[in-house]
């Protein structure tokens, strides 16, 4: 970056995984402990993931990432694809014109990544959208219908001559409110009280699969 002089000229390089680790297997394992789940579910192991963005001091990013937020995190809500809109906000365009494209800029939230509460453009994450079954997160509850469940949190002894396990392989329906139990250890689904929620999220993930068929 040096030699090429793009750290003068104003850089701003984002780094993030796309997706949670694999501690089932005997070779490349994963963890993601606490985090219940791993690769290929759809519980937090799986879809919450770390990241960091890094800009240059100087040239045309000045201003773009203030001192203030350096070293600072952001717990707010962003989708792997809101990078794409990210990016052409940055370079001074917009992706609006293009209704098909659910892309969010979030440099100003991530500017702000030393500011309490984290406030987020993005509200909801569609992690999976089938007639059958949906995974889908609204604000801060998630709700999993008919997917495939996980029971893998971290905390079990790893023994290179018998993995782990951690995907029994039948289909639930969960909802957890992932803000105040990120390790998905108290299931809500069914409880009265949430009955407001299940029905809200259900009737979105309705509406969205309608307005894609």
């Amino acid at each position: 970056f040096t030699d090429a002089g793009l750290f003068d000229a104003g850089l701003i390089v984002a780094v993030a995984s796309d997706n949670g680790g694999w501690p089932c297997g005997l070779n490349l394992r994963g963890s993601n402990a606490p985090l219940r789940g791993a690769k290929f579910s759809y519980h937090e192991g799986g879809v919450r993931v770390p990241g960091f963005v890094f800009a240059s001091p100087s040239g045309s990013t000045a201003g773009l990432l203030p001192a203030a937020s350096r070293g600072g995190s952001y717990a707010g809500l962003m989708h792997h694809v809101d990078w794409l809109a990210t990016f052409v906000h940055l370079a001074g365009a917009s992706t609006d014109d293009d209704l098909e494209i659910d892309s969010r800029p979030m440099w100003d939230a991530l500017a702000r990544a030393d500011a309490a509460g984290s406030e987020s453009p993005r509200e909801e994450v569609v992690f999976a959208l089938d007639a059958h079954y949906f995974a889908l997160r609204v604000g801060r509850y998630k709700l999993t219908r008919e997917t495939i469940n996980a029971t893998w949190w971290g905390d079990l002894e790893l023994d290179d001559d018998s993995p782990v396990m951690c995907i029994d392989g039948q289909p639930v329906t969960q909802l957890f409110d992932v803000v105040a139990d990120p390790n998905e250890r108290v299931d809500l689904f069914g409880l009265k009280e949430y009955e407001g929620v299940t029905r809200n999220i259900t009737r979105r993930a309705v509406n969205l699969l309608e307005t894609q068929s």
